[in-house]
């Protein structure tokens, strides 16, 4: 994969995945998008603005061109969008004329767009975690660590009932000088009580709950449709 090459495809409405060399090799398709925000309004309506404020970045469907977007995008060091509390720094983007800070990256199965309105994801639900912030260990290399792990989790189908979960988002939320980041695990049901949910849920609460986050309330469960 020309990743040089895909980058600056990234607009285009369809992605160009290569061929599979080895069935050994091959992944769902999964395309990776990073959202924009306004450093002036923090809030965006859902409307034509809306639509624009993320854009495809990445894709890949095998280990290999996996590798090769880890590798040789910055979306693997998450140094390079969120905020910075020992350096006090922001980092900011030109996006059309518009100074952008990049607020989330997200992970998607191809074909679905990173919004509660998609209509793969208007049926479902997602689970949020807030990760711990106040830990001894450079808070880029965990938070990386955390980022690389969830979405290899996924990819390769690590986490049980797999075919339930739709894409993965680290989003940064911080606010007044105050580091605050939370992964969220989007899925298919909208129900708890949905058989799928028990195992997904116990995975998250033993792989990354109870290894990361510092919120003694739980994982919580949120509704894409109220």
């Amino acid at each position: 994969m020309d990743t040089e090459k895909q980058a600056n495809q990234s607009t285009q409405d369809d992605e160009k995945f290569d061929e599979v060399l080895a069935d050994e090799l091959k992944l769902d398709e999964w395309t990776i998008w990073e959202h924009y925000e306004s450093l002036e309004q923090k809030k965006v309506q859902f409307d034509a603005k809306y639509l624009v404020s993320f854009k495809k970045v990445a894709w890949f469907n095998d280990v290999i061109s996996y590798w090769q977007v880890w590798q040789n995008l910055p979306i693997s060091n998450l140094k390079n969008f969120f905020f910075n509390s020992s350096s006090s720094t922001q980092p900011t983007y030109d996006v059309k004329g518009e100074l952008k800070r990049i607020s989330t990256i997200s992970m998607f199965l191809k074909g679905v767009k990173p919004m509660f309105e998609d209509s793969a994801n208007i049926q479902g639900g997602e689970y949020q975690i807030r990760l711990a912030t106040n830990i001894k260990e450079d808070t880029f290399d965990y938070l990386n660590s955390i980022w690389q792990s969830l979405v290899q989790d996924v990819i390769t189908k690590r986490f049980p009932n797999s075919n339930q979960i739709l894409g993965v988002r680290i989003v940064d939320k911080s606010f007044s000088g105050k580091m605050n980041f939370r992964i969220e695990i989007w899925v298919r049901y909208n129900k708890e009580s949905a058989e799928e949910a028990p195992a997904i849920r116990k995975f998250l609460d033993e792989e990354y709950y109870q290894k990361y986050s510092d919120n003694q309330g739980g994982i919580p469960f949120k509704l894409h449709v109220f």
